[in-house]
């Protein structure tokens, strides 16, 4: 389950290897089952302030949660801007992100155990 999905904006900052402004999505999830969680199947929906949806897309996340415990995702999902296209996800997003009106709907819709067994939601 995710518990905390943090949307900010980054700006070009070449001392982290940042070439473009992007929009980052980070993850926490919690691990409600009886079985440590090694990745995760994701269905990621972010919204303007209107409700209009800017993305909505499949992911997968390498994670390891143990048993009844959180984990921060070690990487994290993003949107660079595309000086050429006007209507890319970044320039949708930026206005929402930098007001605090974007909103993640996140979903775990499969699950990946230690023991190799995936379960499907």
């Amino acid at each position: 389950m995710i518990t905390r999905a943090t949307l900010s904006s980054q700006v070009t900052n070449f001392d982290i290897n940042v070439f473009k402004p992007r929009i980052e999505l980070r993850l926490r999830l919690k691990n409600a089952t009886t079985k440590v969680v090694v990745a995760v199947g994701l269905n990621i929906v972010i919204k303007d302030a209107f409700g209009d949806e800017v993305v909505n897309q499949n992911g997968k996340l390498d994670i390891t949660i143990p048993v009844g415990q959180e984990a921060d995702g070690t990487s994290f999902y993003y949107w660079e801007d595309n000086q050429f296209i006007a209507d890319d996800p970044y320039s949708r997003l930026i206005g929402a992100v930098e007001a605090g009106t974007a909103r993640t709907e996140v979903r775990v819709t499969r699950a990946v155990y230690q023991d190799g067994s995936m379960v499907a939601f």
